[in-house]
C-alpha cells in the first residue's frame, strides 16, 4: 500500500514546481483503469481538481460512466477530498449516428445536472487539429 500512495502522488510532486505558473492544467487520461488515470484523480491543488468525463456515444462509454463516478468517489474519500466532476462532455459525436440521440438523452436523464450544453462534433476537421494545431487553422470555424 505504502508503494502505491508514493506512485499516486508522484504526479503532484512533479507538477508542484509549475501550478503557480498556470490558471489551469489539463490531463488527458486513458479510458482504462490505470495508474495513468489514478495519478491525475488524486493529484491535489489549492484551486481544487476537477474531472470531466467524455461521453462519445457508445454503450461502453454508458457502462463506464457509473463505475467511473465510484472511481472518483473513492478517490474523494481516500486521497482527494477536493476532486469534483465538472461534468459529462458529449464528445466525437457524429450527426450521422442516430444511435447518438438515444445515448445522450439517456445520459441527460440519468445525470441531469452534470451533462455540458456544449457537444464536440466528430468531422474530419477536428481529427485534423493534432496535424494543423490549434492557432491560426481556419478550419476550426466548420470544426463547432
Amino acid at each position: 500500500m505504502f508503494e502505491k500512495e508514493l506512485k499516486l502522488d508522484a504526479l503532484e510532486k512533479a507538477l508542484q514546481p509549475v501550478l503557480e505558473d498556470y490558471d489551469w492544467i489539463i490531463i488527458d487520461t486513458p479510458p482504462s483503469l490505470s495508474e495513468q488515470t489514478l495519478m491525475p484523480l488524486n493529484t491535489k491543488s489549492d484551486g481544487g481538481s476537477y474531472v470531466v468525463i467524455m461521453f462519445d456515444g457508445s454503450m461502453f462509454t454508458y457502462y463506464a460512466i457509473p463505475k467511473f463516478l465510484d472511481i472518483v468517489q473513492a478517490s474523494r474519500e481516500f486521497l482527494n477530498p477536493d476532486l469534483q466532476v465538472a461534468g459529462i462532455l458529449f464528445s466525437l459525436i457524429d450527426a450521422r449516428v442516430k444511435e447518438n440521440e438515444p445515448m445522450q438523452e439517456a445520459i441527460e436523464q440519468e445525470y441531469p445536472n452534470l451533462t455540458f450544453q456544449s457537444i464536440i462534433k466528430r468531422k474530419a476537421t477536428t481529427r485534423r487539429i493534432a496535424i494543423e494545431g490549434f492557432f491560426d487553422n481556419h478550419e476550426l470555424a466548420s470544426a463547432v
